[in-house]
């Protein structure tokens, strides 16, 4: 929020109307957030991030297929990791991350060299 804010001083995120205008925006920011996010349960989509680990600060995914996940475990028994890359399903030369589906025009990203089946988080596009 201090980010955007800075960057944004004429659109301020929780700054700007009324003070019940504000009330409502934040309203509206929690309601989407804790629906989008399962009730806070998923701070990430399940199928690319729900089995995760943090290796040293950094936040590493198993992309998995729903066949392969354990939801009560939140674990991947299979990931999708092959051949030493994983393609985003949100990857696609026709999407940004302000088309109709959200996307982005990326690429593979590549197995963390250390853990077998992960891929840096901050690598992927989430479309929540």
């Amino acid at each position: 929020i201090s980010a955007w804010n800075a960057a944004n001083p004429t659109n301020q995120i929780f700054e700007e109307g009324t003070e019940m205008q504000q009330k409502h925006e934040i309203a509206a920011f929690l309601g989407n957030t804790l629906h989008e996010s399962g009730e806070f349960q998923a701070a990430r989509e399940y199928m690319q991030c729900g089995d995760n680990i943090v290796v040293g600060g950094q936040v590493l995914c198993k992309p998995c297929a729903s066949a392969n996940f354990d939801w009560t475990s939140k674990t991947c028994s299979i990931s999708l990791v092959t051949g030493g890359a994983y393609t985003d399903p949100y990857c696609n030369s026709a999407l940004t991350p302000s088309t109709d589906p959200d996307g982005c025009a990326c690429g593979p990203v590549a197995e963390d060299g250390s853990n077998s089946g992960y891929v840096p988080a901050s690598e992927l596009f989430f479309g929540r």
